[in-house]
């Protein structure tokens, strides 16, 4: 009897969990992104939001947003129902960081448990442009200036930005990298470009110039944020002895006195033969003086 008793206690609680199970399925659905709209550029302090589900009744969906290149992350908001089946209202991404991968994530509720989740992914925030200052060379503040034989160091101070290259002017760009990448006459430090939000005063960005050519003495860094690029100013550097402008005075120096020499020589003969003429007329005069005298002891 005991035992018929306890079966009967346990079915009414099967049912129950069965009933909870079947419910919960019957109302999960799928939520949509209405708007922000696919690969939308958000930006300012009243962007919309427009989510609908399947499901119902939908109390209230919570927001969030994160971004790998930026490494930003922030809540969105929670957004109230419009219909059982729709919430809706406006949120900023004023401050935020810029980037071209931010997702927002959905959570989606009724009174007592969540309904669905869904995401909107490759929206872009424009918020702030990349800031390229305080570039220094050999740890003195970049001015046009000689390199010697050693390496330089050429660094500038980054904001708001997710990638930045180091060129030469008018040449290939050299991409910063997870890892240091060099080649014959620049080689890149490694830099966590995220940083560059999370450091009030910024990150560094550094190149070491190894070697340089007359055709390669600008260097400059440019930074971007997947949106907006900065270009630094462009700083001319140069191998001590070498450059070509040094090159070209010596040239012209060498060509100088070349065209100079012909010219002394010309002059130094034009005296020459005044002076030889001048003995001539000096001697022929004193000829004649001579035989003017012997002539008149006669």
């Amino acid at each position: 009897m005991k035992e018929k008793n306890n079966k009967m206690y346990v079915l009414p609680l099967i049912l129950s969990v069965l009933i909870v199970l079947f419910a919960g399925n019957v109302m999960a659905g799928t939520c949509t992104f209405v708007n922000p709209g696919a690969s939308a550029t958000l930006n300012g302090v009243s962007n919309y939001i427009n989510i609908t589900t399947t499901a119902a009744p939908i109390t209230k969906c919570t927001v969030t947003a994160a971004s790998v290149l930026s490494g930003g992350s922030f809540t969105v908001g929670t957004f109230a129902n419009n219909t059982n089946v729709s919430v809706n209202g406006t949120f900023s991404v004023a401050g935020q960081r810029n980037a071209a991968d931010w997702i927002l994530t959905a959570t989606c509720r009724n009174t007592t448990a969540t309904v669905d989740t869904c995401t909107r992914t490759a929206l872009k925030i424009d918020s702030t442009v990349p800031v390229v200052t305080n570039c220094l060379i050999n740890g003195v503040t970049a001015a046009n200036g000689t390199v010697g034989s050693s390496d330089a160091t050429f660094a500038c101070t980054i904001k708001n930005a997710t990638t930045c290259s180091a060129y030469w002017h008018g040449g290939t760009g050299l991409a910063f990298a997870s890892t240091a990448a060099s080649r014959s006459d620049m080689s890149l430090n490694a830099i966590t470009m995220t940083t560059t939000y999370s450091v009030t005063a910024g990150a560094t960005a550094t190149a070491n110039i190894k070697s340089i050519s007359d055709d390669n003495a600008e260097v400059y860094i440019a930074c971007s944020d997947g949106l907006n690029t900065t270009t630094g100013t462009t700083y001319t550097v140069s191998a001590e002895g070498s450059t070509k402008a040094q090159k070209q005075v010596a040239v012209n120096l060498q060509a100088g006195t070349k065209a100079f020499v012909p010219e002394v020589q010309k002059e130094q003969q034009s005296k020459t033969v005044i002076v030889v003429i001048f003995l001539l007329m000096a001697t022929l005069v004193i000829i004649i003086v001579a035989a003017v005298y012997y002539k008149s002891k006669k």
